[in-house]
């Protein structure tokens, strides 16, 4: 994220510099408008979807979809309802499946 910061940053750089002759104002616009239009859709989506932020306590990074009030004991990777969505848990479900 921080690479493709400094990327959008230093994108028009050379507009400032003397040797590159008088300002260019169209080439300003079109090099620095994508802040504009992301902070502008970003702002639009926060209000039109009434979204909040989330903080990391209250996210599961786990992938386990807690449901609320349950436990750490109903929601762990031996629960048999929850399911192995990824590439791998897929191939080994297909695996298990061939073998039995």
């Amino acid at each position: 994220m921080f690479f493709v910061i400094l990327i959008i940053l230093f994108n028009g750089f050379s507009l400032f510099l003397a040797a590159n002759g008088p300002f260019d104002y169209g080439t300003f616009i079109t090099s620095y408008i994508a802040i504009l239009v992301y902070i502008a859709l970003y702002s639009f989506w926060k209000f039109y979807k009434k979204t909040t932020f989330v903080t990391l306590d209250a996210m599961d990074l786990t992938g386990l979809r807690r449901r609320r009030g349950a436990s750490d004991e109903e929601v762990s990777f031996g629960m048999g309802d929850v399911k192995d969505r990824s590439l791998g848990g897929r191939v080994k479900g297909v695996v298990k499946t061939v073998w039995q």
